[in-house]
């Protein structure tokens, strides 16, 4: 006999005699259903008849009504549902079955644990019916089975409300243990006291954002909290996406002998006491190149079933790939974001980080700001509204405005999350053809024909996409005679060689080609040309009509697309540094892009608002003595649970290991 056929032979889970027991405890007892309020739901109850009658003593509990018999029936006979809750006799059989309400709890648990069995059946076979689709995306497709488990072992959990004298006693008795014990950390301590300083250890379900530019020494500050918190008996689960395994197995072989890490690379020394200490250390390495966020969490929560993690640490976040459909980085780091935090809640653990900052943020030793996590643009930037307005960015602070942006190359409209002013930044200005310009901060992305880029890539030469079209605003607006004067040449035909697509567009044209096996020459013929050769006939920008008629040929929608979307490709003139002002930021979570005067300019990531901890590293442009540790300077930019502020920490080069700084000599602590 096959599975299928033992399984659908059998009956689901439930047991009848418990959830009588539950039914006619609550018809006897006044104050029984107290006992399982928070326990059962209507659903629990397998018999349709047991779902209508506790549904009816949990409204006359909301009520504040008595339950008994008389109430119990009344109310079904009010609803139309006495017959099908069994009737009068039944309900006076339950009551009269059950000689005390006194094991109301442990029946109730019993009927909870079936439901939970049907409910796994349910998900078993929701999860079968995804199987038998023949999903594209099979990691979502694993995610999603995942997803349906977890939630069923979290419910077997059963979290239940506490009442606030609970929560009182439990902060009281926790104050009172941090009376005793002063200078222990209430969480999970980093085992640097500069840091722990202001975090008071890093609690179950946060975010924690390391952030710092390449070479700072993110990853061996992070490998330095792993290996302190692993001594202490917390289970960590490492992601490393830049190293392998032997790399970082050698890290804490320097960080457990103080011995030079060159050294044990090349083997010229092996101390086998600090290998040997290795051996019971909690920490489960993965080093999975490219892994997907979903990858991720799939492997996140097989290993917290078999063993206990605390936390987890991704190195790092730029190098994890979404596996969605988004269409641009900044989305992407978002959606790994979101997963992130929505793990470290769903498995109770920390989820540690790390980011790595452009070589700009912080280039001249000065510390980068929580505003390096974001873009930014200058105050007197118009906002195109979705009403047609045009209003400064300065004049929409704390706003949520529905703004004019771009989605699959369409303008649509979008709702502003929030609108802040950062701070005072070095800016850049952007000068179009057009004579449309834009100021921004360096690392500010706007939008080519290849993707995103950062202003401080742009040059020359390179085409950026605008609005081909606004809305008209809704009130009337003052134009001076100039702008009359040109309007009236909107009926000319203009200058077809401006409004041409960017030449990367053939590259994906060629492709087409090859796929349909049409030749160069072939395609000259279908288009009524001469063939000139392999070269002529793309070393050209194209007429969104000729690229039209490409797309036709060629029966390709997405080169009809680019033919004929509401974007217009303007021409970079120049890029020169402008001074330092106020800048400001505008987040978009629907398309992650706004019109910045017409110009498509992005919006900043969720890197930094779904972090509950973002540490920042920099260190100064000073040269540190040949042979002493070096300075790192830190701070605690955002904290959720505490303090912010700035430490300091010594960094040992040839070790590639952290130290907290001495309050005496300055040195490592021994």
């Amino acid at each position: 006999m096959t599975v299928e056929a033992r399984v659908s032979d059998r009956q689901v889970p439930f047991d009848e005699a418990a959830e009588q027991q539950v039914i006619g405890s609550l018809l006897i007892d006044r104050d029984a259903i107290f006992k399982v309020a928070d326990l059962l739901r209507v659903d629990d109850f397998y018999a349709p008849r047991h779902q209508r009658i506790y549904d009816v003593a949990q409204a006359l509990l909301e009520r504040r009504e008595r339950i008994d018999p008389l109430t119990v029936q009344m109310e079904l006979a009010r609803r139309e549902e006495l017959d099908r809750a069994g009737g009068q006799a039944y309900l006076r059989a339950l009551a009269e079955s059950v000689p005390t309400a006194a094991e109301i709890e442990r029946y109730g648990r019993i009927v909870r644990d079936r439901a939970i069995l049907r409910r796994l059946l349910g998900a078993a076979t929701s999860i079968a019916a995804d199987a038998y689709d023949e999903p594209t995306d099979i990691a979502l497709a694993l995610d999603r089975a995942e997803q349906r488990l977890f939630a069923l072992r979290d419910e077997s959990a059963n979290a239940q409300l506490r009442h606030i004298t609970a929560s009182l006693q439990s902060n009281y008795e926790h104050l009172t243990d941090r009376m005793e014990r002063p200078f222990e950390v209430s969480g999970i301590p980093s085992g640097f006291r500069e840091v722990d300083y202001y975090t008071e250890g890093f609690t179950v379900g946060d975010l924690i954002v390391l952030a710092a530019r390449p070479s700072v020494g993110k990853t061996s500050l992070a490998l330095g909290m792993s290996f302190n918190i692993a001594r202490r008996g917390h289970p960590v689960l490492l992601f490393s996406l830049e190293m392998d395994a032997k790399q970082i197995v050698s890290r804490y072989l320097a960080l457990n002998s103080r011995m030079d890490l060159l050294a044990l690379r090349t083997g010229n020394i092996i101390d086998t006491d600090a290998a040997a200490a290795l051996h019971g250390l909690p920490v489960f390495i993965d080093d999975t190149p490219g892994i997907s966020i979903m990858e991720l969490r799939t492997k996140a929560r097989r290993a917290s079933t078999h063993e206990k993690i605390d936390v987890i640490i991704v190195d790092y976040l730029q190098l994890v790939r979404s596996g969605g459909e988004e269409e641009n980085r900044v989305q992407e780091i978002a959606t790994i974001t979101r997963n992130l935090k929505s793990l470290a809640r769903e498995l109770g653990v920390v989820v540690i980080g790390l980011s790595q900052l452009s070589r700009a943020a912080g280039e001249s030793g000065s510390e980068p700001k929580l505003s390096t996590l974001r873009e930014c643009v200058t105050g007197e930037t118009l906002v195109c509204l979705a009403d047609g307005r045009r209003i400064p960015i300065s004049d929409l602070v704390a706003t949520c405005p529905d703004v004019l942006s771009v989605r699959n190359d369409r303008i649509a409209i979008s709702r502003a999350e929030k609108v802040w002013c950062v701070g005072k930044r070095p800016v850049f200005k952007v000068r179009l053809t057009s004579g449309r310009s834009i100021r921004a901060t360096a690392d500010h992305r706007l939008r080519t024909f290849t993707g995103w880029r950062r202003v401080r890539d742009v040059q020359s030469g390179d085409r950026l996409a605008i609005a081909r079209r606004l809305p008209e605003p809704d009130t009337t607006i003052e134009w001076p005679d100039d702008r009359i004067g040109f309007a009236a040449t909107a009926a000319i035909r203009p200058n077809t060689n401006v409004d041409t697509v960017p030449r990367e567009v053939f590259a994906l044209v060629r492709q087409r080609m090859r796929d349909r096996r049409i030749t160069t020459r072939e395609m000259a013929r279908l288009r009524g040309t001469s063939y000139g050769g392999t070269t002529g006939h793309f070393s050209f920008s194209p007429s969104r009509p000729h690229l039209a008629e490409y797309a036709r040929f060629l029966e390709d929608t997405e080169l009809m697309s680019l033919a004929t979307n509401d974007l217009f490709w303007d021409e970079v003139i120049e890029v020169m540094p402008d001074g330092e002002e106020l800048v400001y930021d505008l987040t978009v979570p629907d398309t992650a892009c706004w019109l910045a005067d017409g110009i498509v300019s992005h919006n900043s990531g969720a890197l930094e608002q779904d972090a509950d901890i973002v540490i920042m590293l920099w260190r100064d442009r000073e040269e540190t003595p040949s042979g002493a540790p070096r300075l790192i300077n830190g701070s605690i930019a955002k904290n959720r649970n505490g303090p912010t502020g700035g430490f300091q920490l010594l960094f040992e080069s040839e070790q590639a290991k952290f130290f907290s700084k001495a309050s005496d000599d300055g040195g490592p602590p021994a």
